[in-house]
């Protein structure tokens, strides 16, 4: 550079432009260099956006999970207590059934108290017309009775 240039080059009002000049260039140059800070900037902002997204789905099909899962063990529940009810019902019904029988009733009376009554064949029919038949009569009470009390005075040591 000849020494005019350079006079007119560190003249005050060049310098100006100058120092002007160079902080644009180098807002540029930082400019560029944030766009390509952005670039990775969106790209990790879109993957934390994505990542966040997939969590939000996962946790929302979990609390789905676990929804049905408890409507699930409420109709088990339910099932198991209406079957329960059935089998009460079925066996109140045959109760029910039962009282009804008379047969079902001397059944039980048998069974559970022991009384046991003397068929046809063992029943004795005895008329009282005559004196004769009276005294007969009188000894089969007696023998009867004595039976009778006999088999208590057995059951009650037992």
């Amino acid at each position: 550079m000849s020494s005019a240039a350079r006079k007119l080059y560190d003249s005050p009002v060049y310098s100006q432009e100058r120092t002007i000049s160079k902080p644009l260039v180098k807002k540029n140059v930082k400019r560029r260099a944030k766009a390509s800070e952005r670039v990775v900037n969106v790209s990790f902002v879109r993957t934390v956006l994505c990542a966040i997204a997939l969590g939000i789905v996962f946790t929302m099909l979990v609390f789905c999970a676990d929804r049905v899962t408890r409507v699930q063990n409420s109709i088990n529940h339910s099932n198991a207590e209406i079957n329960r009810l059935k089998t009460t019902l079925i066996d109140e019904t045959a109760k029910l059934e039962s009282l009804k029988n008379a047969g079902a009733i001397e059944f039980e009376a048998r069974t559970k108290l022991g009384m046991i009554y003397p068929n046809e064949a063992q029943i004795l029919n005895i008329n009282t017309n005559s004196k004769e038949e009276k005294e007969i009569d009188d000894k089969v009470i007696v023998s009867l009775d004595s039976d009778i009390d006999k088999n208590i005075e057995e059951s009650e040591r037992k």
